[in-house]
């Protein structure tokens, strides 16, 4: 039985490759104050860039689906918000698999 050089690289090539899936999530504004930013870090990531994830800011009472891109297995970030008044709220090691709805005050 003969493989191809190509074949055994394509197959190479395909076990190596990281897949990714986004993660939907609704964030449900009860904080008082609109939201401006939210960022989702990958627990333990190291060189990863904070990014503002919504496309318009969350007004207080409102929720506002947001999808975030994870590797294959990833669960857990750290989420910050980031509010009109200039204040700012942490969610270390948020495990975004086990939800699909998150509170904000």
């Amino acid at each position: 039985m003969r493989i191809s050089l190509f074949t055994i690289l394509a197959l190479l090539m395909t076990g190596s490759q990281s897949h990714s899936a986004a993660l939907t999530v609704t964030f449900t504004n009860m904080s008082g104050d609109a939201i401006n930013a939210v960022t989702a870090i990958p627990k333990g990531a190291v060189d990863a860039e904070a990014t503002n994830l919504l496309a318009a800011p969350i007004t207080n009472g409102e929720p506002a689906d947001v999808s975030i891109q994870a590797d294959d297995g990833q669960c857990v970030f750290d989420l910050n918000f980031a509010f009109a008044s200039g204040k700012t709220l942490e969610r270390p090691d948020t495990d975004l698999c086990q939800t699909d709805g998150i509170m904000v005050e």
